[in-house]
């Protein structure tokens, strides 16, 4: 796995542009695609997919692994998607009124945010397990109402107080 992380970010800062790095000038074609060149569309489904990945990822974790063993894989993968998700989910590489920053730290706060404040209050209630049905039940309810409000709020917070944008 380390292995694989350090492959990934190797690659991450080979080929996506510096931090520092203006944003492209207005009008370039690929405005609004991953670095691949996919649709806004295939963004949102890798998105949604390493969500689902993390929560099972959450799941397993939490019901068979000691708390260090939880936190530490879970931490790896954190890492692990890092490079998934600026290649793929990040659809802002081209967008002319997005700073670099936000690519690569807004994304992944994007993203990681709820998932991992729900995983570090599953931590400290440890050794509360719950059946699946409640995992599922809360899992869906964190993703369908609680993602897209955190979406929203980081969208205006990064642009309006971080200043990673601008209109």
């Amino acid at each position: 796995m380390l292995l694989l992380i350090v492959a990934g970010f190797a690659l991450a800062f080979r080929l996506l542009p510096p931090i520092f790095e203006m944003p492209v000038p207005i009008g370039d074609p690929r405005e609004g695609k991953n670095w691949l060149g996919q649709s806004p569309i295939a963004a949102f489904v890798f998105s949604v997919a390493l969500l689902v990945v993390v929560y099972a990822i959450k799941r397993v974790l939490l019901t068979r692994c000691n708390r260090r063993t939880a936190a530490w894989f879970f931490t790896l993968f954190f890492f692990l998607s890092l490079p998934y998700i600026w290649f793929l989910c990040e659809p802002e590489w081209f967008n002319p009124f997005i700073y670099r920053i936000g690519c690569w730290l807004g994304g992944p706060i994007a993203i990681w945010a709820v998932p991992m404040t729900s995983f570090v209050v599953d931590l400290c209630r440890w050794p509360m397990v719950h059946t699946w049905q409640y995992y599922l039940i809360r899992s869906v309810y964190e993703v369908m109402i609680i993602v897209p409000f955190w979406l929203c709020f980081w969208g205006f917070f990064s642009v309006f107080v971080l200043g990673w944008g601008w209109i």
